[in-house]
C-alpha cells in the first residue's frame, strides 16, 4: 500500500483547523448573540486605559514567564522560540475546542528547532499537572478564607485536600 499524495497529507490537518475555527466562531457567536450590544460598546468605550495597559503589560510578563518555566524544560530551544511558542500556543488554546491547542506546543517546538516530542509532551502534562495542584491548593485556602477559618470547616476543607493531594 503506498502513502498518500502530499497534498492529501496536507489537506488533513487544513480541515481540522476550519473545524476548529468553525466550531470556536459558532460558540463565539452564539455568546454573543446573547450580549446587550449597546451596553457592551459603551462597556468598551469607559474602560480606563492605564488599566487596559497594566493589564496588558501583566499578561505579557505571565507570557514570558511561561516561555521560561518550559525554556527551563527544553533541551535544544532558545528562549525567545519558547516564548513565542507558548504566545501561539495559547493562542491556539483560545481557539481550539477542547483545548486542543495545548498539544501545539511540542509541535512547534518540534518544526522551529527539533526540539524533541515526547520530553516536551511530558513536561507539558507535568507543568499542567502542577498548576492544577497549585489551583487546588489556592482554591482550598480561598474557601477557608470564605467559610471565615472556623475549626469544623477547616478539618473539612483539610480532608479534602489531602484527599484530593492523594488522588493527584
Amino acid at each position: 500500500m503506498s502513502a498518500p499524495p502530499p497534498e492529501q497529507r496536507r489537506s488533513k490537518p487544513i480541515l481540522r483547523v476550519i473545524l476548529g475555527l468553525s466550531v470556536s466562531g459558532g460558540l463565539l457567536a452564539l455568546v454573543l448573540s446573547q450580549l446587550d450590544t449597546v451596553d457592551a460598546w459603551s462597556r468598551v468605550l469607559s474602560a480606563n486605559p492605564t488599566w487596559l495597559c497594566a493589564s496588558f503589560l501583566m499578561i505579557a510578563i505571565v507570557m514570558i514567564l511561561r516561555g521560561l518555566r518550559f525554556w527551563l524544560l527544553t533541551d535544544q530551544s532558545s528562549l525567545a522560540t519558547v516564548i513565542s511558542a507558548v504566545c501561539l500556543q495559547n493562542f491556539f488554546n483560545r481557539i481550539a475546542p477542547f483545548r486542543l491547542g495545548e498539544l501545539s506546543l511540542p509541535y512547534l517546538l518540534k518544526r522551529a528547532t527539533d526540539e524533541p516530542v515526547a520530553p516536551t509532551v511530558i513536561s507539558l502534562l507535568l507543568v499542567r499537572l502542577l498548576e492544577l495542584w497549585v489551583v487546588i491548593v489556592m482554591a482550598l485556602i480561598a474557601s477557608w478564607l470564605y467559610l471565615g477559618g472556623e475549626v469544623l470547616q477547616t478539618e473539612v476543607l483539610v480532608g479534602l485536600g489531602v484527599f484530593v493531594a492523594l488522588l493527584l
